[in-house]
């Protein structure tokens, strides 16, 4: 294992060291991941988001005024605006909280550290293919999806109300940004003038509840000259 004498507890192994943090936020071996691609809800919770969206839709003055309102972890507030009477808004409060991401089953996933060379690589069956394509190099300190570097986003705090995984959890973001305007960087248009936009976003957490690790890619293509074709892909684990 790279840097084998890293000893971290239960709830340190987010410390701000990010690529030492990664070595034990990955440890080598074989391991059964959690695929987490369902959520558990009452459909009763939709109807009463669409009565609410209804509301911020057609009155968009008031709704950009009662958004600044808001604290920026809090969750909504009553307002006689929304169009429910305040025993539907209690209901509509209490469903929010049971909504929550899910595991749908299980899957095999090898994480491997090549000493000679530094790296993490994972190996895995096509449900993991967007993992499968991620180096981690702990030497240079680079990150890379399919050949291509991931630059570093943010170390990253979300709190329990702002999440579907329903605990705290910290850790780091990478993403890539393909874009169709050349004043950007990555901006790439073929041989044909088509543009190809293409965006990944991977993060890594860690839960506050369990100590266990979350891990989620998504990956956005969009190319085409004129009528666009876009294409999302998306990941989520538990270790």
């Amino acid at each position: 294992m790279l840097y084998s004498n890293f000893i971290y507890t239960q709830f340190e192994k987010i410390t701000g060291d990010t690529f030492k943090d990664l070595v034990v936020l990955l440890p080598e071996g074989s391991q059964e991941v959690q695929m987490m691609d369902t959520y558990s809800y009452d459909p009763r919770l939709f109807e009463i988001l669409s009565i609410i969206d209804s509301t911020f839709i057609n009155n968009p003055e008031w709704a950009e005024e009662y958004s600044k309102s808001l604290d920026d972890y809090g969750p909504f507030r009553f307002d006689p605006k929304f169009g429910l009477s305040k025993q539907e808004f209690e209901e509509y409060l209490k469903l929010d909280d049971q909504y929550r991401l899910i595991s749908s089953g299980s899957e095999k996933l090898d994480i491997i550290h090549i000493n000679s060379t530094g790296l993490i690589t994972f190996k895995g069956n096509e449900k993991l293919e967007l993992l499968t394509k991620i180096v981690i190099d702990f030497y240079n300190k680079k990150i890379y999806y399919a050949d291509s570097e991931l630059k570093f986003s943010s170390e990253k705090f979300i709190p329990e109300k702002q999440t579907t995984l329903k605990t705290d959890h910290k850790g780091y973001e990478w993403s890539l940004l393909n874009h169709p305007d050349p004043t950007l960087p990555y901006y790439n248009e073929d041989k044909d003038g088509d543009v190809k936009y293409h965006n990944v976003r991977f993060s890594i957490y860690q839960l506050k509840e369990n100590g266990r690790i979350y891990i989620s890619i998504f990956e956005t293509i969009v190319q085409g000259e004129g009528i666009h074709q876009t294409s999302r892909n998306e990941l989520s684990i538990m270790l």
